[in-house]
């Protein structure tokens, strides 16, 4: 599965063990899932520089907020011990908002 937005600084996806089967189809023995696949993933979103000022503009351009959407794609393929489907991809959006941020209260001298 791949993810793509231009907030995505980072993403990572953790899939449990496969478990070896042994295709008669094709005479060989290849890693599947089967039935229900529980994933873990981690999206990192892009640093955004606090404010549009020169000496950040290396570090890229300020996210503004408001309504993202985050696309994704997963390919699998089903497979039986006698025949493998057609490799197949599935396309998704998801929604996502970024907030603006908030400054911090100040400290009540007391």
């Amino acid at each position: 599965m791949e993810l793509q937005s231009p907030l995505i600084g980072e993403q990572s996806l953790e899939l449990p063990a496969p478990q070896q089967l042994h295709l008669k189809a094709l005479n060989e023995t290849l890693p599947v899932y089967s039935s229900e696949v529980r994933a873990l993933g981690k999206v990192g979103i892009k640093w955004s520089p606090p404010m549009p000022v020169k000496f950040l503009a290396p570090l890229g351009d300020m996210i503004k907020p408001g309504p993202y959407s985050i696309r994704g794609t997963l390919r699998f393929q089903a497979c039986s011990d006698a025949v493998c489907e057609t490799p197949q991809a599935i396309t998704f959006e998801l929604p996502s908002m970024i907030t603006p941020r908030v400054p911090q209260a100040p400290k009540q001298s007391g």
